[in-house]
């Protein structure tokens, strides 16, 4: 498969991902912050595929991001194409 990504950063995500002749969209990215898996905390990027808006949602908060590379830009633990 060949990663499409519009960053050549360090830890970006690709925003698009082509396996064969299938081109698939980013929609979530979850993120961990701690020292190990077992301990820490874990919180997600969610983009609506009805406005290409991304939101991060963390605990009781979801909080709209104000571009797409705040999402792009994380080490992340999990994709969702």
């Amino acid at each position: 498969y060949r990663l499409v990504t519009n960053k050549k950063k360090k830890g970006a995500v690709p925003s698009t991902k082509v396996i064969g002749d299938q081109m698939y969209d980013l929609y979530g990215v979850v993120i961990h912050v701690g020292s190990s898996t077992n301990s820490g905390h874990y919180y997600a990027y969610c983009k609506n595929m009805q406005n290409g808006s991304w939101f991060e949602c963390n605990d009781s908060h979801i909080g709209k991001l104000a571009s797409e590379s705040s999402a792009l830009n994380k080490e992340a633990y999990l994709l969702f194409y």
